[in-house]
């Protein structure tokens, strides 16, 4: 079977930077582990994105998401919300600890 296509839309790559930057700040070390696990799961959501969990904000949205985590090393969880289109698998945003769910509206945002 052919890999799923992985592609990183804006407002993901702005949540991962903005992420990354801050913890840079205090570890360059921690922020350069913290992409190689964001880099870790993008190779498995091209071998089988449907191996990943359902996000909680699929059924309040009514739209088919998944999610993936990764995390620091100190343990601090992030998440990736993907979404499926045919081959290819599109990660939407990425949340850090304690930030609010995926809603209507950021994903109308992709859709512009």
């Amino acid at each position: 079977m052919t890999d799923f296509r992985v592609r990183v839309l804006p407002r993901a790559r702005e949540d991962l930077d903005r992420i990354v930057g801050w913890i840079h700040e205090r570890s360059p070390e921690g922020a350069a582990r913290l992409l190689i696990a964001f880099e870790k799961i993008q190779t498995s959501l091209k071998k089988s994105p449907e191996a990943f969990s359902k996000a909680p904000e699929a059924d309040l949205l009514g739209i088919e998401l998944r999610q993936a985590f990764f995390r620091t090393r100190k343990g601090n969880t992030y998440r990736m919300i993907v979404r499926c289109l045919g081959r290819e698998v599109q990660i939407l945003r990425v949340r850090g600890p304690g930030q609010p769910s995926l809603t209507a509206e950021e994903i109308d945002e992709q859709q512009a």
